[in-house]
């Protein structure tokens, strides 16, 4: 699958795997059903919690495994991958190696959304600072809806959106380290990074790696859109 395009993209009858059965999983196999494709969700570990919603998915036409992955993650098109997977596990590298495009949860959701993208990321204060930025948005001319990190997936908010067509909408993203790993494409209007301190290094390979992951965030913006850092933090 050509992914290079985001306005060119079209999963319709496309077979994608989604690896890791979180709440960011669960989020993008509804939508990329919603959208035709056809979903196969793969997980490593087994819960309770798994067993109910895997029932519920599983009445669309969801494919589930649980418990392990089989070499069934590898006959597809494409990987959408939950923040809890690394980039350095085996099976990624062996999609890798297979050429088989992989993407985050959140830029699976940016492709089928037009509305304006705020994203916020940061070592420290990340959450209480999105909420208080979609309060800000919580205008006559704004419909803010937030997601990310804080719990709802994009891909929730994007499927809903699809259905109810709201007005004026603008999503507001909380972005974590783990959630741009396999994010390339993602292009806010405006993006904010808080501060940024080493953290999470037993995930990342260095805190040169960690700060490249945070400036990803702003990769794709133009001169038409805006970024916001903090003057006072010396690694922003």
């Amino acid at each position: 699958m050509n992914i290079s395009n985001r306005k060119n993209i079209n999963i319709e009858e496309s077979k994608i795997t989604v690896i890791g059965f979180g709440r960011s999983g669960e989020g993008a196999a509804l939508l990329g059903h919603y959208l035709g494709a056809n979903m196969f969700i793969s997980d490593g570990g087994s819960t309770d919690t798994m067993v109910e919603s895997g029932k519920k998915l599983e009445a669309f036409g969801i494919q589930i495994e649980t418990g392990g992955h089989t070499e069934k993650i590898y006959n597809t098109d494409l990987w959408v991958v939950s923040p809890g997977i690394a980039q350095d596990a085996e099976i990624v590298l062996n999609a890798k190696a297979k050429s088989i495009p992989i993407v985050s949860e959140i830029e699976f959701a940016s492709w089928f959304t037009d509305a304006p993208i705020i994203s916020l990321t940061g070592s420290n204060g990340k959450t209480t600072s999105v909420h208080l930025l979609n309060k800000m948005c919580q205008t006559e001319s704004l419909s803010p809806a937030l997601s990310g990190n804080v719990g709802t997936a994009f891909s929730e908010i994007v499927l809903a959106d699809l259905k109810d067509k709201p007005v004026n909408r603008i999503h507001v993203l909380e972005i974590s380290s783990f959630q741009m790993e396999a994010t390339s494409g993602l292009h806010p209007v405006a993006s904010i990074i808080l501060n940024i301190s080493p953290d999470h290094m037993d995930r990342h390979k260095d805190f040169e790696s960690y700060v490249e992951l945070k400036k990803k965030i702003f990769t794709h913006q133009t001169q038409n859109d805006f970024l916001i850092l903090n003057q006072d933090d010396p690694n922003t």
